[in-house]
């Protein structure tokens, strides 16, 4: 089974923040970074990010 994923960027252009999802080599794993203005929207990119790894629409 084939794991592999490309780049993938969160809300970009949006004042509430981005994140980006990142493969990382040699598995199936990936690297959220994320930057926001405050704690609340911070949390909200990264059950974002999260959601997204998952194959989940986040809503």
């Amino acid at each position: 089974m084939d794991t592999r994923h490309t780049p993938v960027l969160l809300r970009e252009g949006s004042k509430n923040g981005c994140a980006v999802l990142a493969p990382l080599a040699g598995g199936p794993a990936l690297l959220a970074t994320a930057v926001a203005p405050t704690s609340h929207a911070l949390r909200e990119l990264l059950d974002e990010a999260h959601a997204h790894a998952l194959g989940k629409q986040h809503g």
